[in-house]
């Protein structure tokens, strides 16, 4: 094959020029058998590149600016055709996510939507359709306006953890299912693809949360209201394009054969097996933690009464949500509660971290308070696993484990704010405000030193 604008010939195997990316075609190549120099005259091969009387060069004379630009537009040409493709097989991904969060949040809200329109009278006046479930599910905020001399503008945010499970599951799912359909993928290919089906799936929940957006017409004490009630866009974009992006790449890693995600992220990456090690333990530890508290949580006498009078379903959320909160204690991180005193004058406002949130009223009640055993078994799973992260990072690196080990805790730390994030509950009216959050700063510290301090005094010890 043989380039007509640079003059270098290549194997059958090429369709574009490597140097320039003008198409080849086998057209290009002289017919001739002979060719005459154009320094000396003579005649000789045609596939000389140079002269064997005289040494001059045979190559091609610089090409024209009209051939330039031919050739830059097939080098476009074939940008956008692989933008395209790209994009396409996006939207593939995140249309396949969409639908298939939109069937199990249908099915969830069938089963819990008439406890809630029944408790709750904001729900109530607003229907709680399953756009607003949605949202819901990707702790989305929610802005509720009434009329001033009502309750004026209310703020919502629900972080909840099973809609975080969901989104993990089914995005990696998806991901995994595509990965093992196309097995061509490089790694780079796959975090294009992880990109490209974030920015789709961040798009498509953007339009649904405008799409949810509305205006009702209310009767309450015998008048009639005006409600208005909007959601984040930006919100409903950033959070779908993060989770999307995260767990479908994390899909696409679990397709490779046995052994080699690791290794493909590390050709991904500067020290990717680092981050490999990094989110593995992370992903274990809180999956670990989260079912057994679950469960714990889920047995005990106040879980036991929701679900008898209330709804089992019901009494499994909260359970969930309970035990999620305590995997960001069990690696020291705090936890900021901010109550009214004119609801809770008892509490006010504190902060809570592992041993003091034990002795909390609330833990006490889930029959998990003091610094009982129950509490000090959890604490074991994350040193367990930096334990076990620490050997392989000494086993990989050798003696120059400090600088992957740093990446490791670092990315352990990363995923650990990404659940804060989702633990997040925010209910904001006028003249009223309550919260429970972790706090950013503090927990990050807390985590990064935690994990490091442990994987290096094992990686130490191995050395």
């Amino acid at each position: 094959m043989h380039c007509s604008t640079c003059g270098n010939t290549f194997s059958d195997q090429h369709t574009f020029c490597p140097e320039d990316g003008t198409k080849l075609s086998s057209s290009n190549i002289a017919t001739s058998t002979e060719k005459q120099c154009g320094e000396c005259g003579t005649t000789q091969d045609a596939l000389n590149q140079f002269c064997e009387h005289c040494g001059a060069s045979f190559h091609l004379s610089s090409p024209s600016s009209s051939e330039r630009k031919a050739a830059l537009f097939s080098t476009g040409t074939f940008q956008k055709e692989s933008i395209k493709r790209g994009l396409a097989d996006g939207l593939k991904i995140a249309a396949s996510a969409f639908i298939a969060m939109i069937i199990v949040a249908s099915i969830i809200h069938n089963s819990v939507s008439n406890y809630f329109l029944g408790e709750f009278d904001i729900l109530s006046m607003t229907g709680f359709r399953l756009t607003d479930f949605l949202m819901y599910l990707h702790s989305v905020q929610v802005t509720m306006t009434i009329p001033g001399e009502f309750l004026g503008a209310q703020t919502f945010q629900a972080g909840v953890v099973h809609g975080l499970i969901l989104m993990a599951l089914i995005f990696s799912l998806v991901g995994f299912i595509f990965g093992k359909r196309i097995t061509t993928l490089t790694p780079k290919d796959k975090l294009k693809l992880a990109l490209s089906s974030g920015i789709v799936y961040g798009l498509m929940m953007a339009i649904t949360a405008l799409i949810a957006r509305r205006t009702m017409t209310i009767e309450e004490f015998y008048t009639t209201v005006q409600v208005s009630l909007s959601f984040s866009m930006f919100q409903a974009f950033s959070v779908s394009f993060i989770t999307m992006t995260l767990f479908s790449f994390i899909g696409f890693l679990l397709a490779s054969p046995k052994g080699r995600s690791g290794k493909e992220l590390h050709d991904l990456l500067p020290n990717g097996k680092s981050i490999y090690f990094g989110a593995r333990a992370f992903l274990i530890t809180s999956f670990t933690t989260l079912v057994i508290y679950t469960i714990y949580i889920y047995n005990s006498d106040m879980m036991q009464e929701v679900a008898v009078f209330e709804a089992g379903t019901l009494a499994f959320i909260l359970s969930l949500q309970v035990a999620a909160y305590l995997i960001p204690l069990i690696h020291f991180q705090t936890i900021e509660l901010q109550v009214p005193d004119m609801l809770l004058s008892a509490y006010g406002r504190e902060t809570l971290w592992l041993f003091s949130a034990s002795d909390h009223p609330f833990f006490l009640n889930l029959e998990i308070g003091g610094i009982s055993p129950f509490v000090l078994a959890g604490l074991l799973i994350p040193v367990a696993l930096f334990v076990w992260t620490g050997i392989i990072l000494h086993k990989t690196y050798g003696e120059s484990f400090v600088k992957p080990l740093l990446v490791a805790s670092s990315t352990y730390t990363l995923l650990s704010l990404l659940l804060a994030f989702f633990l997040r509950i925010i209910v904001s009216l006028e003249g009223f405000h309550a919260s429970i959050s972790v706090t950013f700063i503090l927990s990050a510290l807390a985590t990064f030193t935690f994990s490091s301090a442990v994987m290096y005094v094992t990686a130490w010890f191995r050395s």
